[in-house]
């Protein structure tokens, strides 16, 4: 049997002894709150985090969407109660909802809260045969509103940073011209997002203010979802895009390789910062084969790490605690949507935190709550972000017949969703954890 299974086995047994010391809270929202603004998307990615529609334009059914004054109240709230200094908005395609985007922009400035927007870069760049493949769908403000005139609005409005998908989930290789107008609304062509870069750029995205220091101030970043067979061609992606956006490139972009973080920089000082997300294996997408789930170095399931369960767990809650609230109202404890901890409809987040800490959430939020509490415990215990691997060596060890069906859920909606949806495997590690270790 693995070491780790057996080492964790004992810290939980000391900490239940009271031998090891139980950390003050399991989720202090102290870092970051992440919006969802709307359902509705401009592609259609095979793997979207967010449960966005997988028809272009179309909301996702749903019978209660937060109003933006609502998303105000959340806002106000997480600064008052856990002093958030940072509020992110995504969707769906989260530009689609312009007016309310500036709107709650602004609204954060006056708060002397920075902002971040994660875009597609479909209408920032939007221009040509693409913008008009977009036009019948869009509402009135947007019909006419070029990228570069979106690009001034977004830094009028104080908007602190963007960060720009480029993967191959959400963009295509292909120009615009080439490609039929499903193809269009499937991916955003290269040329646009890089057109989109280049419009960000020309409106200073990318001149780092001497305050912004640490990675997530950076003012203009690209995210890399990517894992497996989609690692480099993701990369090759990111290398054509700015090579469209821009070309004086100091170092466009060295090969790809199994590093989170880099930076290029052109002569004139801009900046763009690009991380690279292992999380082609979360979330909620149609079924992915198991060849680009893997991590760029041949990780799987047992392997699986995750920054949100990194240890050890401080008197704030560590430096990764963030709550997600979907356009619905749900909350969950991070974008990908794995653990539904509550809902604003029924509780402030403020009582969805408490309940959280204390282990005693309604009972329709015992799964993601219980499963959240025991991977943080994990990572609080181990002091390493493997918890979800961890989890599922715990799970094969106890049911070794298990392989089939974890590696099958696992392929169709992400390890870190099939841990946040399963009362079975909840009920296992809790059995684990509570009882003796077999051999």
């Amino acid at each position: 049997m693995p070491l780790s299974i057996q080492s964790i086995h004992q810290k939980f047994q000391a900490l239940q002894s009271g031998r090891v010391q139980s950390p003050q809270y399991i989720l202090f929202p102290a870092a970051t709150l992440k919006i969802t603004l709307n359902s509705e998307c401009t592609i259609a990615c095979d793997g979207c985090f967010h449960q966005s529609s997988n028809e272009p334009f179309k909301r996702f059914l749903e019978t209660r969407k937060l109003s933006v004054e609502q998303m105000k109240e959340l806002i106000l709230e997480a600064q008052v109660e856990f002093g958030v200094p940072l509020v992110e908005f995504s969707g769906g395609e989260p530009t689609l909802d312009r007016k309310a985007l500036l709107e709650l922009i602004a609204f954060c400035t006056g708060l002397g809260i920075k902002t971040r927007l994660i875009t597609n870069g479909s209408l920032v760049g939007g221009e040509g045969t693409y913008k008009e493949s977009l036009r019948p769908y869009l509402s009135p403000d947007l019909k006419n509103l070029s990228g570069i005139q979106y690009a001034q609005e977004l830094k009028l409005a104080r908007l602190t940073s963007v960060i720009v998908s480029i993967d191959v989930m959400h963009t295509s290789s292909q120009e615009e011209h080439a490609l039929s107008t499903l193809q269009l609304h499937n991916k955003v062509p290269v040329t646009i997002v890089g057109l989109a870069i280049r419009n960000l750029m020309s409106v200073g995205f990318g001149f780092e203010p001497e305050e912004n220091a640490g990675r997530a101030n950076k003012t203009l970043r690209i995210g890399v979802t990517a894992a497996g067979d989609d690692y480099k061609p993701s990369f090759e992606l990111v290398k054509t895009a700015l090579g469209l956006a821009a070309s004086d490139w100091e170092d466009l972009l060295p090969v790809a390789d199994a590093k989170t973080y880099r930076v290029v920089q052109r002569k004139s000082g801009q900046r763009v910062y690009i991380h690279r997300n292992q999380t082609a294996d979360i979330g909620f997408g149609k079924t992915l084969p198991i060849n680009r789930l893997r991590g760029p170095l041949g990780e799987t399931v047992y392997d699986r790490m995750c920054y949100h369960f990194a240890g050890p767990i401080g008197s704030d809650g560590g430096p990764n605690g963030e709550l997600f609230v979907d356009n619905t109202g749900y909350v969950y404890t991070c974008p990908m949507g794995s653990y539904r901890i509550g809902s604003v409809h029924t509780h402030t987040l403020a009582g969805i935190v408490g309940y959280v800490n204390a282990g005693t959430p309604p009972k329709e939020y015992e799964v993601g709550v219980g499963m959240f509490r025991m991977l943080k415990m994990i990572g609080y215990l181990t002091e390493y972000s493997n918890s979800m691997g961890l989890a599922y060596q715990i799970l094969v060890h106890m049911d070794p017949s298990l392989v089939e069906e974890i590696e099958s859920q696992r392929s169709h909606s992400g390890a870190c969703h099939t841990l946040g949806h399963s009362k079975k495997y909840l009920d296992m590690l809790t059995h684990f954890f509570e009882n003796e270790l077999i051999e």
